[in-house]
């Protein structure tokens, strides 16, 4: 089984490769040999290395200074988000575990309050006209 393997990935494609060429298509091919991975990028006019040892220290705890306060803020962000999506997971769940026709006793006691408020107005109003 070792053996197989290696034998297929033989033609895989590599960091010297380039892409767009698939391992089928170069068995098909001549070979030819592999490009090389270009080199890491190094700065040209040597910015860095120009700044005092000092500076490049006060740079560095700036940058994780202000990396540090953005994953503060992120952070908060994502509690308050935990909240809301809590309160309203809650509210949900509180809706779903009411009886299905829950609005329409709800609809119907409310009417009910209202036309009892209307029967004590009338009384009273009654009861001032008699008076």
């Amino acid at each position: 089984m070792a053996a197989k393997a290696k034998a297929e990935d033989v033609g895989r494609p590599t960091c010297r490769e380039p892409r767009g060429i698939t391992w089928a298509v170069r068995e098909e091919a001549e070979p030819a040999p592999p490009p090389a991975c270009p080199p890491p990028q190094v700065p040209v006019d040597g910015a860095e290395e120009q700044q005092p040892p000092a500076a490049a220290e006060e740079l560095a705890a700036q940058k994780r200074e202000q990396r540090l306060r953005k994953f503060r803020e992120l952070h908060l962000k994502r509690n308050e988000a935990r909240k809301l999506n809590h309160q309203e997971v809650v509210e949900e769940d509180k809706r779903l575990k009411l009886p299905a026709n829950w609005e329409a006793k709800k609809a119907h006691l409310e009417w009910e309050l209202q036309e009892k408020e209307k029967k004590k107005n009338v009384q009273q109003e009654r009861k001032t006209i008699r008076k």
